[in-house]
């Protein structure tokens, strides 16, 4: 490492974390559980997956409900 690094260590002022995967990453980033998927496919309510999962899940209906509206006939006036 660069000296000014290892000396804003050494102060105090700078942190090196070491993380084996993305989760422990998450988890040291957000002071959160990152959470593990469960057997049914969903992660522990309160974990940082698991309000990833939520929004997805958000965004998912509303690509739908747009999808739905987009396919459906207009009026059209007759002749």
């Amino acid at each position: 490492l660069q000296d000014d690094i290892v000396k804003a260590v050494q102060k105090k002022k700078f942190h090196i974390y070491a993380a084996a995967n993305i989760d422990q990453g998450i988890a040291l980033l957000t002071g959160r559980d990152a959470g593990e998927k469960m057997a049914d496919g969903l992660y522990p309510e309160g974990t940082v997956n698991w309000a990833v999962q939520m929004k997805i899940w958000e965004l998912a209906g509303k690509v739908r409900a747009f999808s739905s509206s987009e396919s459906e006939p207009e009026d059209k006036e007759s002749d």
